[in-house]
């Protein structure tokens, strides 16, 4: 628990690597939601992962002794990227994440203090002396102790202490170790490279984010234009539109009239009216739409274009339904193939049309 609680501590100070695992994870736990689950539970995650590392920034420059401007600045990018993530239905809006991270690697540029005394990587007002007391009893580790003259009794506990709290006195030379001179002339060599090309990188910087915005706007508008309700393909007087391609290749697209069409490749056929509700003719299998739960919705046909493409139309009746299976099941089986729904809850979610049929 008090581990836990250290990481929404707002007073302590955290080193190099404990800040790197913090804000690796938030990056990393933040893409696994977002591509994951849905747009509102994704933005609960975000705002948990936000606090996290936000805390956590304010103990790195606490640490490091460096301005305030800091905090506003990684955190508020960090902000702007996951919102643009979270609202924008484009794959390269996760190219944003880059600039927070850029800011947290130039971050762990500055060394911890070597005064202080650090549990886990931190150092605060939150004990975490209890977790190195089970550490060493839990793995086995008994502390040596050492004969003692008359009149200097060291007593167990006090040995503990020393061992796990007292730091150990500089030599008298103070020569610095061979890693600790090498982690800080890399540290000072990259902010030396950094400030005496300061207007190159601003630039370089400014223009990949032009770039990488432009990217998203082209991409964004290209997605409205194929989402809007235009006839993607008309077979029979029926239009399909608003078409979304799940994980597990296949698609789902409205008819004109709202019900939900499911597209797949599948083997060759030489029939094009693949089964009929209204004869009762064709493959048997197609009949039913089946889903793991065993709820069932009937088919109304399913047709057969350009040999390997199956379309399978279902009524409007049953749209909320389908689409709401389709969110929150493992699979279905239709036509003798089964497809997973693995995902599908967030790629429905990404569309308006879609994200408002399901029920949260």
């Amino acid at each position: 628990m008090q581990l836990f609680k250290s990481l929404f501590c707002w007073r302590g100070f955290d080193n190099r690597i404990r800040f790197a695992l913090i804000h690796g994870g938030s990056y990393l736990c933040f893409i696994f939601f977002s591509i994951t689950f849905s747009p509102i539970v994704s933005t609960i995650c975000f705002f948990i992962l936000a606090a996290m590392h936000l805390c956590s920034t304010k103990r790195r420059i606490q640490d490091a002794k460096l301005e305030k401007h800091w905090l506003i600045t990684l955190n508020s990018t960090y902000l702007i990227a996951a919102i643009t993530v979270l609202f924008i239905d484009s794959s390269l809006t996760y190219l944003l994440l880059l600039i927070p991270m850029a800011i947290s690697l130039f971050l762990l540029t500055y060394p911890e203090k070597p005064t202080k005394h650090y549990i886990f990587g931190y150092n605060g007002p939150t004990d975490l002396s209890e977790h190195i007391h089970k550490y060493q009893h839990g793995s086995g580790k008994i502390n040596r102790i050492e004969p003692t003259f008359a009149g200097q009794h060291t007593s167990i506990n006090e040995t503990i202490f020393e061992d796990s709290y007292t730091e150990t006195p500089p030599p008298v030379n103070h020569s610095i170790s061979t890693d600790e001179e090498t982690g800080l002339d890399v540290g000072m060599m990259i902010r030396s490279t950094l400030h005496n090309n300061l207007k190159l990188v601003v630039i370089f910087i400014g223009l990949i984010f032009i770039a990488i915005v432009a990217v998203i706007v082209s991409n964004t508008g290209d997605n409205e234009g194929a989402n809007q309700p235009l006839e993607v393909e008309q077979v029979s007087e029926v239009i399909r539109s608003y078409p979304v391609t799940l994980p597990d290749n296949f698609t789902v697209m409205l008819s004109e009239h709202k019900g939900i069409i499911i597209n797949w490749q599948a083997e060759q056929s030489k029939e094009s009216n693949y089964w009929t509700l209204e004869t009762a003719q064709g493959d048997r299998s197609c009949a039913d739409l089946s889903f793991n739960n065993g709820d069932k919705v009937r088919t109304m046909s399913v047709l057969v274009e350009q040999g390997n493409e199956y379309f399978a139309q279902f009524s409007p009746l049953d749209t909320q339904q389908i689409i709401k299976n389709i969110a929150f099941r493992g699979s279905f089986s239709l036509c003798g193939y089964t497809f997973s729904l693995k995902g599908s809850q967030a790629a429905l979610g990404k569309n308006k049309i879609y994200a408002e049929l399901i029920e949260y």
